[in-house]
């Protein structure tokens, strides 16, 4: 998925059952949020994702305002850290990330915008990623961990592809 540790904040981690079929099984939902997504991040979920949200200049589209995109990842061995030289926070087994909402954030330069004094947002246009992600719950706390105390938080995370 992504080749460097990416900096994403935990936003939304629920309880849940998934099913399918006559099995359900508990899974800890959470979205990851990517604030701002760069054409060489894009570049390494796929491709087309680039082609998808960015010109061959590196401009998001105009066309983007938000969409969703269901990936085609394997499940990952994620590793969370506190920063990108420390060791791991917590590492989640089994995780799948089914889908990423891009969402388009800031303003257009040439057109006046009303401002509130509590409005912040980017002065130039960004995509913001929302990744889906699915964690199956393991023997440790580390669901756990992620339901109670990292919403809200920011962690640098990495993605390796789970071994059969």
């Amino acid at each position: 998925m992504f080749t460097e540790p990416v900096q994403f904040h935990v936003q939304k981690p629920t309880g849940d059952l998934e099913s399918n079929g006559d099995v359900s099984t508990a899974v800890t939902r959470t979205t990851l949020v990517l604030d701002s997504l760069t054409p060489a991040l894009a570049r390494e979920l796929s491709p087309e994702i680039e082609d998808l949200c960015f010109t061959k200049r590196g401009a998001v589209r105009d066309e983007i305002t938000n969409i969703e995109v269901r990936l085609r990842e394997p499940q990952k061995m994620v590793t969370v850290k506190m920063a990108t030289d420390s060791t791991p926070h917590i590492v989640l087994r089994h995780v799948r990330i089914p889908s990423v909402k891009f969402v388009k954030r800031g303003e257009d330069p040439e057109k006046e915008v009303e401002r509130k004094s509590k409005k912040v947002a980017p002065a130039g246009e960004t995509l913001r990623a929302r990744f889906s992600a699915l964690i199956l719950p393991e023997n440790d706390a580390t669901c756990r961990f992620l339901l109670q105390m990292a919403p809200g938080k920011t962690f640098f995370f990495e993605f390796e592809d789970e071994q059969e």
